[in-house]
């Protein structure tokens, strides 16, 4: 079970953040730029499903390790 909650939630992180991207590109502001909008929209998500923050948190933490050398 809690490998799908962290596929879940990896899959919640990267759909939110390329539909900001898509967004952004029609609609430039500052309130739609990818990662402001990829972060009220899983914040939204994990409040409509019900899932607590140390739920997604292993699925953050696998993005954060693959990202940390980019960044």
């Amino acid at each position: 079970m809690t490998a799908l909650i962290t596929t879940y939630s990896i899959l919640i992180t990267i759909l939110a953040y390329f539909i900001g991207r898509k967004i952004y590109a029609k609609h430039p502001s500052p309130f739609t730029t990818p990662v402001f909008f990829s972060t009220v929209t899983i914040i939204l998500v994990l409040l409509i499903s019900g899932l607590d923050f140390e739920d997604y948190s292993p699925g953050k933490d696998i993005i954060t390790y693959f990202l940390g050398p980019a960044t």
